[in-house]
């Protein structure tokens, strides 16, 4: 009967072992699978109540049930987790002797730690415990727990334990294994995806033997296929290289192969297949040494930089001709932000160069008078808000410069920030006056003009009156042939003639007075001689209009004066009062 019993259990055990060696589901995506169908398999074989397998977590504080079977009813479970500081003696002992089992289990003392959280609430009476070790570190347990009466362990269940132990090890390795390579796929996979995204050539270099590795697309951006510069040789890196970046490429690899630069990062121009030479970026690190210290293989990749480089220095070149033109300006330029603080200026060394410690930082209330740094804040928010350009003029004191009228435009810059442009208009507003002061004057160089005409149109009608007048009577006496009469009227328009030329002298006199161009020549003079000449040339007009002139000036009455400014003033006086 009890070989019969052996018999069974024996052949239930090796059948059990069949099973999990040849079954290949350690290897699935379920991590608990393959350790439910181990629970399962040893309870059924092994006729007990309660089969478990435990991990332990990396850091080892934490011990976790991947899989836990019960047979009555036939279930599995998991995920419970216990902590390891709760049962220090246990752990030593199953890592020291690889295997604990006892028949009465709640009162063996290496049970202790678990007699009143397992075995007496789940009425386990017998435990037959197996270590499961991975490269000789213990990774977890095999627990097989009797309910109900005590039970002795067999010899060949001990084994079988052993075995499944061993069984549970594996599939643990497996597992390890199969997830390190799906870890390394993912990882080649996300390193071909961003080659391919980079669009970017790989590379790998012997440095001992200078035997040299590229991919197609390394070749294909230099216009060449791979069969048109293998093999490849340190002459043919030489010979597409740029001159002037080969010594700087090899000064960086040498720095990297001695350990100064972890990589090795080099900007490199490339001769293209025809014959143009294109940027490209060359990266790379040494992945493995020899023996004695020296670099052996190296792996990078190289990238088409071409077009970033020559829009780089086109920014450049911009850059620079912004700068030029910002220096050549000499208005004073300022950032503000919205706070009113000054972010950052600009001034040509001369008149608006003013130390940056002075401006740089502050608020405008600190550097501006407060009833004009109070018209900026406003007009900086306004500008914020609405984002249209401010102009304005204020009369400020710079330190330098004195008192001074400016033009300052400010305009919305980047993110709540304005940019300030601040002008010196002095010379403008000297320039504004001093056209407003011709302006004046030439408004009155006209109304002196229009006076001149209305002069000579008054001045010169009575005059020409009479020469009309005397010229028809002197036509009338030569039809009556009257000689005398004709002397007569001849004398009167001769007389009549010399008026006109001498008022036209005196406007001319006049005219160059308004303008400032007489020129002032006293002289001693009778002025009965200048009143009596007046009087002759007017008595005429006089006569005809039936106007007497008389005069009480006696001869001999010098005066010190401009006998021509005189004769004019006299004339003109006359002239008005007939």
């Amino acid at each position: 009967m009890l070989v019969q019993q052996d018999h069974e259990r024996s052949l239930r055990q090796r059948n059990a072992l069949s099973q999990l060696m040849l079954d290949e589901v350690h290897l699935d995506e379920n991590f608990e699978k393959p350790f439910h169908q181990i629970t399962r398999e040893v309870a059924t074989a092994m006729h007990v109540e309660q089969v478990s397998i435990w991990l332990l977590r990396e850091d080892k504080k934490f011990m976790r049930c991947v899989s836990q079977y019960k047979s009555s009813p036939e279930q599995h479970s998991s995920r419970e987790i216990l902590n390891c500081g709760d049962f220090p003696e246990y752990l030593k002992i199953i890592a020291s002797e690889s295997k604990i089992y006892s028949d009465d289990a709640q009162n063996d003392p290496r049970f202790k730690e678990f007699l009143n959280n397992f075995l007496i609430p789940l009425e386990i009476k017998s435990v037959l415990n197996m270590g499961v070790f991975v490269e000789g570190s213990l990774e977890g347990v095999v627990c097989i727990a009797h309910t109900g009466s005590a039970r002795s362990w067999h010899h060949d269940e001990e084994s079988f334990a052993t075995a499944v132990a061993a069984i549970v090890a594996q599939t643990l390795a497996n597992i390890r294994r199969k997830r390190a390579n799906d870890a390394l796929l993912e990882e080649r996979q996300r390193l071909s995806n961003v080659i391919q995204g980079t669009n970017a050539g790989t590379w790998e270099w012997n440095i001992q033997t200078a035997e040299t590795f590229f991919s197609a697309r390394w070749a294909e951006m230099l216009g060449y296929t791979l069969p048109e510069i293998s093999p490849f040789t340190n002459q043919t890196w030489n010979d597409l290289s740029h001159p002037d970046d080969l010594k700087k490429a090899e000064s960086l690899m040498e720095k990297h192969f001695s350990g100064k630069l972890d990589y090795y990062d080099c900007h490199v121009r490339m001769k293209h297949k025809d014959g143009r030479w294109i940027w490209t970026l060359h990266r790379g690190k040494v992945i493995s040494w020899t023996e004695d210290g020296k670099p052996l293989l190296m792996s990078g990749t190289l990238q088409d930089i071409n077009d970033h480089k020559l829009a780089e220095e086109a920014l450049k070149t911009s850059e620079q001709r912004a700068k030029a033109l910002l220096d050549a300006i000499p208005d004073l330029m300022l950032r503000v932000n919205s706070e009113g603080v000054f972010l950052d200026y600009k001034a040509a060394i001369g008149e608006w160069y003013y130390p940056g410690e002075n401006i740089i930082g502050k608020q405008i209330t600190d550097v501006v008078p407060p009833e004009i740094a109070g018209i900026m804040l406003e007009r900086i928010a306004k500008i914020l808000k609405t984002g249209k350009m401010v102009i304005g003029e204020y009369h400020l004191n710079i330190p330098q410069m004195g008192a001074i009228d400016v033009e300052a435009r400010a305009v919305h810059g980047a993110n709540s920030e304005v940019i300030i442009i601040v002008r010196n208009i002095g010379e403008r507003k000297k320039a504004e006056a001093e056209i407003k002061l011709k302006n004046q004057e030439l408004e009155k160089l006209n109304a002196t003009k229009d006076k001149f005409f209305s002069i000579i149109a008054h001045d010169l009608r009575s005059p020409f009156n009479a020469i009309v007048g005397f010229s028809d009577l002197l036509v009338a006496q030569v039809q009556d042939n009257d000689l005398e009469g004709i002397e007569d009227y001849a004398q009167i328009i001769q007389k009549s003639s010399y008026l006109v030329m001498e008022l036209l002298a005196n406007l001319m006199d006049w005219s160059r007075s308004q303008t400032g161009r007489i020129i002032f020549k006293p002289e001693q003079c009778d002025l009965f001689d200048i009143i009596n000449e007046t009087m002759c040339v007017l008595l005429e007009i006089a006569h005809q209009k039936s106007i007497e002139i008389n005069s009480d000036v006696m001869s001999g009455t010098f005066v010190q004066a401009d006998k021509e400014m005189i004769a004019t003033v006299l004339r003109n006086l006359i002239t008005n009062a007939i």
